[in-house]
Formats: structure tokens, sequence, C-alpha cells
């Protein structure tokens, strides 16, 4: 399966932490691992594509696709933290707040996709609605 799930990420604010972050984000993740309702996923039932790509660059058509999402980082946050918006289609506007953690070519992603407030932590309980990914950066 060669599809993506892609986040094109907004201008970010100008403090260091968001521009660190906004450059570390930048660039194509494989996800690794996957884990909801606080079990580990098999990769063959994930209902997520196997990578994630964070661009500044918008694609043609973004307006009509649901499968992308502009993201808004608030890195100051603890743990971090970024709004996923869904750039287009019929659920245009849609959000997903999600929690994350860098470490070097590494991160975590906690996310859940219409809820009011972000998560809290990196683990899954049966039922919170919530997956947490692991990836890994793709080098170039």
């Amino acid at each position: 399966m060669n599809a993506v799930l892609l986040f094109v990420l907004l201008a970010p604010d100008t403090s260091p932490k968001a521009t660190d972050d906004f450059n570390r984000l930048n660039g194509t993740w494989e996800v690794v691992a996957e884990e909801r309702y606080g079990k580990v996923v098999d990769p063959k039932q994930s209902l997520l594509p196997p990578k994630v790509r964070f661009t500044a660059e918008k694609p043609k058509g973004l307006e009509k696709r649901c499968d992308i999402y502009t993201v808004a980082l608030d890195p100051k946050a603890d743990p971090p933290r970024l709004t996923a918006t869904v750039a287009g289609g019929e659920i245009k506007g849609e959000r997903m707040l999600v929690i994350y953690r860098l470490d070097g070519d590494s991160m975590t992603l906690r996310l859940h996709y219409g809820a009011k407030d972000f998560p809290k932590g990196f683990r899954t309980v049966d039922g919170d609605g919530t997956a947490v990914l692991k990836l890994r950066q793709v080098k170039q």
C-alpha cells in the first residue's frame, strides 16, 4: 500500500521552538507501531496508511480533498500539540487534536479525531477513541 496521510503545515509562529518543530516535522514518516483501545494494532489491521507526510507545500485540489489536513502547531504546550483540520471535501473543517513528542528521527503522536479536548498522555484505553502512532522519519 502506497497511501500517505498528508499534513500541510501552516506557517509557524516565529518562536524558536515553533520554527524548530516545524522544520523537524517536515518530511515523510513511516508508521512503525500503532496502539488503539489500549492494545498494539497488527499493521494489517490498521485503518491508517503506513506513512505520514508533513509538508509546507499545498497540493493542487486541496479544497476538494478530505484526506489532507492543514496543521497548526502549539509546541509551547506540555506536551506539544498540533491541531489538524480537514482541508476540503464533505467534512472540511473537522478537526483532529493531537499531542506529539519528537526524539531525533522518532515521533510519537496521540490523536483524537472530532474531540473537544486534547488527549492526555501517550497511552490509549479501551473506548477512548484515540490512537497512538510511533513513527520513524524516512531518510531522503
